[in-house]
């Protein structure tokens, strides 16, 4: 062979040079480079859980720990994906807790809690709340309202060194329990007034450099939906590069969205849904996962935890499939995130194809058909659909409403 023909061309010379090159950083950085992931599916995600028990609570005896790390343990590998707070367990826990999950799935993904956006004085961290509170960590302390469920919440300012600070310790904690991911919470208290510029930029930073020294933990956020001048994804379009999975949570419900929802003349699930559909296609290796809330107020005392009504096993059903249509890996819980609550459906009988929200019409019509549907045998009386009443989009009394509706007790009209 000529010596001509056994030149490397100069664009490949060019690319070998940089791969090396950025390999070489990433070795002198001790960091591996992140490579994106495949997105996460019903196949590889579902079904998984939110559960904020602790198995070493100082104010349980040990027996009453015990006995719950026991139900802990058998209720973990019923899902290929669940967040626990790890502050209240021991590393050999989590260790242990992953080796039953794999025994099952052949992987594991526990992920630890953090709240991004606020810290609330719990018994657990009253300590550290007084200490933050001296500091500029907060903008505003809240205190609740004569019976409310939450105690007093400092909301976090993330312009504040005290409050970064903070945040790297919880992730270091998280990491050093086991865990191989970790689930954000209550970004929504940094953005949904509407972040100012300063506040995304320091969002943006903070998830990338979280991803670049932590390149193979599973990273999920809830919400960060924006709503001071309109609604917006801004943050999270910002992070997107940075994190794994966007978590909607009561996408059905919650009392700012349904008046943003009824001003735009639409169906709440219908319009949030349809923006993170668009977010996706914007960033297809983001997942997105839905939570829906039961009332643990209407659970039956009869049942042990974890236990369904028939009323709650029906609704579990509806919207894990609802959910499934548009395109969330979906999920179910008791409000207070007690109870983790098995799964309702399988996942080969979930749809993996994605029905795209077109409209406020459309989606009281898609709602309006899919109970006539599901329970034309039960004898439902559905009659139009040009809009859907508030109360439908409270999910557990939706579906209470609909297993009464199915039992012959009502009729109810659509109008």
């Amino acid at each position: 062979m000529s010596g001509d023909s056994t030149k490397i061309p100069q664009f490949l010379l060019q690319s070998a040079m940089v791969g090396a090159a950025v390999s070489a950083a990433a070795l002198l950085l001790g960091k591996e480079a992140h490579a994106p992931q495949p997105r996460a599916d019903i196949k590889s995600d579902y079904p998984y859980a939110i559960y904020y028990g602790n198995p070493n609570n100082p104010k349980k005896t040990a027996e009453e720990n015990a006995k719950l790390y026991e139900e802990i343990k058998t209720a973990v590998p019923n899902f290929k994906m669940i967040v626990v707070e790890s502050t209240g367990y021991k590393p050999e826990q989590i260790a242990e807790l992953k080796k039953l999950q794999e025994g099952k799935h052949k992987s594991s993904q526990i992920l630890g809690y953090v709240s991004i956006g606020d810290m609330g004085d719990w018994e657990s961290n009253h300590d550290k709340f007084v200490e933050l509170s001296k500091t500029d960590a907060f903008t505003s302390i809240v205190k609740p309202p004569a019976g409310a469920q939450w105690g007093t919440v400092g909301h976090a300012s993330m312009a504040s060194k005290a409050w970064q600070d903070h945040l790297q310790e919880q992730i270091k904690k998280v990491e050093e329990k086991g865990c191989n991911g970790i689930f954000f919470d209550t970004l929504d208290t940094l953005t949904s007034a509407g972040p100012t510029p300063e506040t995304v930029a320091t969002l943006k930073d903070f998830f990338e450099k979280l991803h670049r020294d932590h390149p193979k933990m599973k990273i999920i956020v809830n919400r960060g939906f924006e709503w001071g001048h309109g609604f917006s994804l801004n943050t999270l379009d910002q992070i997107a590069p940075n994190i794994d999975g966007v978590l909607g949570e009561s996408l059905d419900k919650g009392s700012y969205m349904a008046e943003t929802a009824k001003q735009l003349g639409e169906a709440p699930d219908a319009f949030i849904v349809q923006k993170l559909q668009e977010f996706q296609k914007r960033h297809p290796n983001i997942a997105l996962y839905s939570m829906d809330y039961f009332d643990p107020s209407l659970k039956d005392p009869k049942l042990k935890d974890g236990e369904l009504t028939a009323e709650q096993q029906k609704c579990s059903e509806y919207l894990a499939k609802k959910r499934a249509e548009q395109g969330f890996i979906p999920g179910i819980a008791g409000s207070l995130m007690d109870i983790p609550v098995p799964p309702a459906v399988k996942a080969a009988d979930l749809s993996d194809k994605h029905a795209q929200i077109s409209g406020p019409h459309d989606n009281a019509q898609r709602l309006a058909q899919a109970v006539k549907h599901d329970l034309h045998k039960g004898g439902v009386n559905i009659i139009g659909a040009a809009n859907v009443p508030d109360d439908y989009h409270e999910t557990y009394r939706l579906g209470v409403q609909i297993a009464n509706l199915s039992s012959g007790k009502n009729s109810h009209k659509i109008t």
